[in-house]
């Protein structure tokens, strides 16, 4: 298999990953994070208890494999000018997942972790209900991201100009 087909390949891949992230992310805030926000701290017991929900099982198997495929896409076509899509693709969805770990994941732990946290009720909500707001922002941001990569699909295979 030459890069070409090979580079083809590895990109609807990615594509069909991170498409695979946004369906995830849609019923995530479609089902589980409008019961979990609904009235903290008593809307938390779904993770709590011997049948807990474990959110972050689902999402640390999906962003690595998917980060890794974006890469090799890029790495793959860098020969052709649909790398810029992948590319863009990649910085974006790179800085979604920065701020995902330095903002959303220690917070969705911090409102979730503990019903007996000593939070105040008033801000429980008010901070379950920003998060839910900025989770729904980066969700669009994705939607974003997956329109970029089925950009560079449906974009010929053009060897870029040489410079």
């Amino acid at each position: 298999m030459t890069a070409r087909p090979r580079g083809e390949l590895v990109l609807r891949l990615a594509t069909i990953a991170t498409l695979v992230i946004c369906g995830a992310g849609s019923y995530d805030h479609a089902v589980l994070v409008t019961a979990w926000t609904a009235n903290p701290p008593d809307s938390i017991a779904m993770f709590h208890g011997p049948y807990a929900l474990d959110m972050g099982a689902w999402w640390t198997k999906i962003h690595g494999p998917t980060l890794l495929l974006m890469i090799a896409a890029l790495a793959l076509l860098w020969g052709q000018t649909r790398r810029r899509h992948v590319a863009a693709a990649l910085v974006i969805y790179a800085h979604v997942l920065v701020v995902t770990l330095a903002w959303f994941v220690p917070e969705l732990l911090t409102l979730t972790t503990d019903p007996n946290a000593g939070i105040p009720l008033a801000e429980w909500k008010a901070r379950a209900d920003r998060w839910e707001l900025w989770s729904l922002v980066r969700l669009a941001v994705m939607y974003g991201v997956a329109a970029l990569l089925l950009r560079a699909v449906a974009e010929p295979s053009t060897p870029r100009a040489a410079s």
